[in-house]
C-alpha cells in the first residue's frame, strides 16, 4: 500500500533514533508494494478501481477501455503498471484534476494489451508516462 504523502515528507530531527520506523516503512512500501487488479468494466475516472501500490499488474480487462484510477499525483511518486491481459487495452485514469502528460484525468490514457507503463510525478498534480513498445 502506498504511504501517506505526509509520512514521506518527514525530515530527520536530532534524536537517539537513527531512523524513524514509520518513515522507513513508508519508503519501503513506496518502492516494493504490489497489487493484482481487474480493470473496472466501463470504468470512468470516478468509478474505476483506485490502485494503491507502487507496482500494479492488471490481470484482466473484460472489454477494451475498462480502467483503473491512479492515486493523487504527489511529487516524487512513481507507479509501474503492466497490462497482462492478452487481448484488450486498459484505460488509465488520473485522480480528480490530475493529468497524465497534460491529458485530463477524466480522459485518461490507453495501455495496450501486454504493454507496461511507468508513471512518475515530478510536479504535484501531473503524472508523466513512459510506455513500453
Amino acid at each position: 500500500m502506498l504511504p501517506n504523502s505526509n509520512t514521506l515528507r518527514q525530515r530527520f530531527i536530532s534524536s537517539r533514533q537513527l531512523l524513524p520506523g514509520d518513515w522507513a516503512n513508508a519508503v519501503s512500501d513506496s518502492l516494493v508494494s504490489n497489487q493484482d487488479v481487474v480493470a473496472t468494466p466501463a470504468g470512468t475516472a470516478v468509478t474505476s478501481l483506485l490502485v494503491s501500490s507502487a507496482n500494479v499488474n492488471i490481470t484482466a480487462v473484460a472489454t477494451a477501455a475498462d480502467g483503473i484510477r491512479l492515486p493523487p499525483a504527489v511529487a516524487g511518486m512513481e507507479i509501474a503498471i503492466v497490462n497482462s491481459d492478452a487481448a484488450d487495452a486498459a484505460q488509465i485514469f488520473a485522480n480528480g484534476s490530475d493529468t497524465i502528460n497534460a491529458t485530463a484525468g477524466a480522459t485518461g490514457v490507453s495501455l495496450a494489451a501486454g504493454a507496461a507503463i511507468i508513471l512518475r510525478c515530478i510536479k504535484t498534480g501531473n503524472w508523466r508516462r513512459f510506455v513500453s513498445a
